[in-house]
This record gives C-alpha cells, sequence and structure tokens, in this order.
C-alpha cells in the first residue's frame, strides 16, 4: 500500500512551530447577519465598508445577498410607516403617496396648442380669467355706495 506524503507547511523564520498566513493583509471577521442589520437601518454600503474596515468590493464580492435582504426589511419597514401615517390623516404623506404609487402630480402642463390642461384655455386667458375673478370678489366685499 502507497504511503501518504504530509503537505509542507510554511513556517514563521521566528518559530518554526508556527505556519506563516501567506501574504496580504489579515482577513477582517464580519458576518452576513451583520451587514444585513446595518443595511435594514439604512447604512449605506459606503457606511457598512467603513465601519467594518472593508471595501465596498469586498462587500459586493461577499455579502450582497444579505446586504440586499436588509435594504429591502429597511424598505418594507418605511413604506409601512408611511402608509401608516397616511391613514392616521397626514395629507402630506397622502399626497407623497399618490404622487409615488398612483402618478398623480401637481403640475400644469401647456400642450402642444398652447392650452392648459384640464381649463382648455391658453395661459393669457387663464390669467386675464383668474384678474376677472378677483375683480368681482373685490367689488363684492366694497359697501354699495356712499352712506
Amino acid at each position: 500500500m502507497p504511503v501518504k506524503k504530509k503537505a509542507k507547511t510554511k513556517t514563521n523564520a521566528k518559530s518554526s512551530a508556527a505556519p506563516t498566513r501567506g501574504r496580504g493583509r489579515p482577513r477582517k471577521e464580519i458576518s452576513a447577519a451583520e451587514v444585513e442589520k446595518l443595511a435594514s437601518i439604512g447604512c449605506t454600503q459606503e457606511e457598512i465598508g467603513r465601519v467594518k474596515g472593508v471595501s465596498v468590493a469586498t462587500l459586493h464580492r461577499n455579502y450582497a445577498d444579505a446586504y440586499q435582504k436588509g435594504f429591502a426589511t429597511m424598505q418594507m419597514s418605511l413604506r409601512r410607516k408611511q402608509v401608516s401615517a397616511a391613514r392616521g390623516g397626514s395629507v402630506a404623506m397622502m399626497i407623497w403617496l399618490g404622487k409615488q404609487y398612483l402618478g398623480q402630480s401637481d403640475k400644469h402642463e401647456v400642450d402642444w396648442r398652447g392650452k392648459t390642461s384640464g381649463t382648455g384655455l391658453t395661459p393669457e386667458e387663464l390669467v386675464q380669467e383668474a384678474a376677472r375673478i378677483v375683480r368681482e370678489k373685490r367689488k363684492a366685499r366694497e359697501p354699495d355706495g356712499p352712506a
């Protein structure tokens, strides 16, 4: 039966018993759970990298799934709070959610014929109509004549 050879290990010059690790800087010990937790509170990849002492490329290479899962958790939590605020009567949140999810807008666009959307008037006609309404309201507040 053939005899197996033992694998050779490099040894440190200072101590013959301790094997050397090789070239490069020491590995950073971070877990996917840590990356996921930091992403779930809204930390960016750059922030996580700085805190943990690794590059963004290392995060992309080794922890992309954990980061994406944590980021999705943060988005879901934030969306839940926003919907809750809107259901609680926050008009600003209702408007914002309407713009994000329902395509609502507070823009007044002018079409190619020069008409303001929703009114059928040109911008000049719209200004004239607004001035007429203001004049009528002022006239209605004035007293009926000399007393």
